[in-house]
């Protein structure tokens, strides 16, 4: 379907030929949604789902011995106003507005009364481990990637318009996710992407080293043979349930777990297209596209693939 022409994929939808250019833009975005949604949608062995579904269930179900402590310098405590002033700072000016169109420029310039308002809402959400509606909403506009064909879907790149406060509150939470990850040494020390202080450069230079080290070797003589793996819509293609069990796993306290699985549950979206929104569709799995929280949440989930 990805490789389809629209007017080819409208045919098979059996849907007319539209008369005008708003019901062509309508039909387009509908078109854009159901397959960006398809995507989402992953074939699962039955055996092993019911054994990640038991293994997340158990340990959504387990006390959280942080929350317990109730202490403020644990990973659970609430969210500080000093912290909450440290994400407003990170936060790019010229980030556009999501669904609820509030952009970033609003929220750095509220005044006090409105800031106190924003760490009451953030540990709301962290202490129930339920995330508004409105946080899991994208509005998703494709953009057509440079020199490719603007008559096939597979062309356009899909770009992801998510509340602001939404991802505020999500930067809160990635600071303390990372510095548990970072702390504890809890990824692997090959991981290089999305990670402070470090770089992908770094594994450049060191596959450089390795090879001008075999060139260096005589006897016996050391070649190196490089293969690269490109993860085809890696976000997309994330299982939610088992993100869950090997943030378990890693010893990740409850408090971030069951706040990643509100965060990931029931998402929706629609795409936008010139002047036309199509209807909402649920993103059954996967990590949401421009998300604060996606790059250190695809670092756990395919940390256990450099174990293996």
């Amino acid at each position: 379907m990805f490789h389809q022409t629209l007017d080819e994929a409208l045919q098979d939808w059996d849907i007319s030929p539209p008369t005008t250019a708003t019901r062509a833009n309508s039909a387009k975005a509908k078109l854009f949604c159901k397959e960006y949604a398809a995507v989402s949608r992953l074939t699962k062995d039955k055996a092993a789902d019911a054994d990640i579904k038991h293994e997340a269930r158990s340990a959504l179900s387990s006390p959280c011995s942080c929350t317990a402590a109730n202490d403020k310098e644990s990973p659970c405590s609430d969210f500080t106003s000093g912290e909450l002033e440290r994400a407003l700072f990170q936060l790019p000016a010229r980030s556009a507005a999501g669904p609820d169109e509030v952009s970033n420029t609003m929220l750095k310039h509220l005044w006090p009364k409105g800031k106190n308002c924003l760490p009451e809402t953030a540990n709301l959400s962290w202490r129930s481990g339920e995330v508004p509606s409105r946080w899991r909403v994208a509005d998703i506009r494709p953009i057509l990637k440079p020199g490719k064909p603007a008559g096939t879907t597979s062309s356009f790149r899909p770009i992801s318009l998510l509340s602001c406060i939404g991802k505020l509150v999500e930067r809160l939470i990635q600071e303390r996710l990372v510095y548990q990850l970072e702390s504890q040494n809890l990824l692997h020390p090959s991981q290089a992407g999305f990670r402070r202080n470090r770089s992908t450069e770094e594994q450049v230079a060191a596959v450089c080293q390795l090879i001008q080290d075999g060139f260096q070797q005589r006897r016996p003589p050391l070649r190196t043979a490089l293969l690269l793996a490109d993860f085809s819509r890696a976000y997309d293609r994330v299982w939610r349930k088992a993100l869950l069990v090997k943030m378990a796993r890693k010893g990740l306290p409850t408090c971030f777990i069951g706040w990643v699985r509100g965060f990931l549950s029931d998402r929706k979206g629609a795409v936008s297209w010139q002047g036309s929104t199509s209807r909402k569709r649920t993103f059954s799995e996967g990590l949401p596209q421009g998300s604060v929280l996606a790059p250190i949440l695809w670092l756990i989930y395919m940390d256990d693939l450099l174990e293996d």
